[in-house]
């Protein structure tokens, strides 16, 4: 009896010992998986980083004049500077004129343990000639009033007072050419219904004096061409909110009279949030304002984009384009110059690349290799 005691003992050990042995090498089993797991998705998501890092990095270092050397349809490779644990390609493809598709593949791991990640994005590019047909005048308004004012869009290829050819790429001419076929311009577009009684011709000087766009018959600007005004303070150089309103007291940017925009040196576009007036003051660029703008013995080189009223007083003087929803000239002169326009808009900030809509970065996939 007690050596049959002593064989179910042992036989029962051996199970215990069999169960442990099955249950240890599954646990073992399952932890090696787990932590070969953890290693391949830990290279996914390296590879995800690589692949958005290569994008935002194409993004943000985009050459336009390069890239559109491209035709329509012809992919190419754009090289990232983006330094990391993984490799990536960003490939590129011009869907249509200003459409570029941009797809990013990064790869990262070694061995069974690597990992591949695409993502894509869809981005809106905008030729200085499509920012240039947004100012089809001299003066582009829905409403004006002129007194003693000069306004004139024939000579739009000559060159502004202090600028040479050298500063003019491309050429003002040959732009004005492409965008509009001609290179004499109105001096006044008026953006309404051609039944509405046009204003008196005295001091504008074009082809027509005046001329009626009735596919402009929004009262106020709703952006810059294919730029939408929601976009314009997120892009440009400078965006200034300003407290106070047309203060007389504040100092120029120039050290003469009392302007109170001073943008920081180098910024060719400076969107300002509220109602701006400049006295005795020289400025250059694009000036997008929100709200109404007065140049008060002022002189401006470049293209004004005003959502309310522009007003010139006391001589004032702008040498490129205004667009605005009204415009007051009294002893003021406007100057088409489409060398000035084509500075203001083909800085930096225009030329990058921006999403076309709410949708602009597509799904990407993983492909992660056991």
């Amino acid at each position: 009896m007690m050596v049959q005691r002593r064989g179910i003992a042992l036989l029962v050990a051996i199970l215990v010992l069999l169960a442990v042995s099955v249950l240890s090498a599954a646990s073992f089993a399952v932890a090696a998986r787990h932590a070969r797991a953890l290693v391949v998705w830990e290279s996914a998501w390296q590879a995800r980083i690589g692949a958005e890092g290569a994008l935002h990095d194409v993004l943000a270092t985009w050459d336009p004049e390069r890239n559109r050397e491209h035709a329509v349809g012809e992919p190419w490779v754009i090289r990232s500077n983006i330094a990391g644990l993984s490799t990536s390609t960003v490939r590129a493809e011009r869907l249509t004129r200003g459409l570029t598709l941009l797809r990013a593949t990064s790869r990262t791991g070694h061995g069974r343990a690597t990992a591949e990640v695409r993502v894509a994005a869809l981005v809106r590019t905008v030729h200085p000639f499509e920012l240039l047909a947004a100012f089809p005048g001299a003066v582009t308004v829905s409403q004006i009033t002129l007194d003693d004012a000069r306004v004139d869009g024939l000579n739009g290829a000559s060159m502004p007072g202090e600028s040479g050819a050298a500063d003019c790429p491309p050429n003002a001419g040959a732009a004005l050419d492409s965008v509009f076929g001609t290179r004499a311009l109105p001096g006044v577009v008026l953006a309404r219904s051609a039944a509405d009684q046009a204003p008196s011709t005295a001091g504008v000087t074009g082809r027509p004096p005046v001329a009626v766009r009735t596919d402009l018959a929004a009262p106020r600007p709703a952006g810059l061409g294919p730029v939408p005004w929601p976009l314009l303070p997120r892009i440009a150089d400078e965006h200034l909110a300003l407290e106070h309103r047309g203060a007389p007291d504040a100092p120029g940017c120039d050290g003469q009279g009392a302007g109170i925009v001073c943008p920081r040196s180098g910024a060719t576009f400076v969107f300002v949030e509220g109602d701006l007036e400049l006295r005795g003051t020289a400025t250059h660029g694009l000036l997008v304002v929100d709200g109404d703008l007065t140049l008060s013995d002022a002189r401006h080189v470049g293209a004004l984009l005003v959502r309310g009223t522009v007003r010139l007083t006391d001589g004032a003087s702008v040498e490129g384009a205004i667009r605005a929803g009204r415009a007051e000239i009294r002893t003021g002169t406007v100057l088409y110059r489409a060398c000035a326009v084509l500075r203001a808009v083909a800085g930096p900030a225009l030329q990058r690349p921006f999403r076309p809509g709410p949708r602009w970065w597509l799904p990407g996939f993983g492909i992660p290799a056991w």
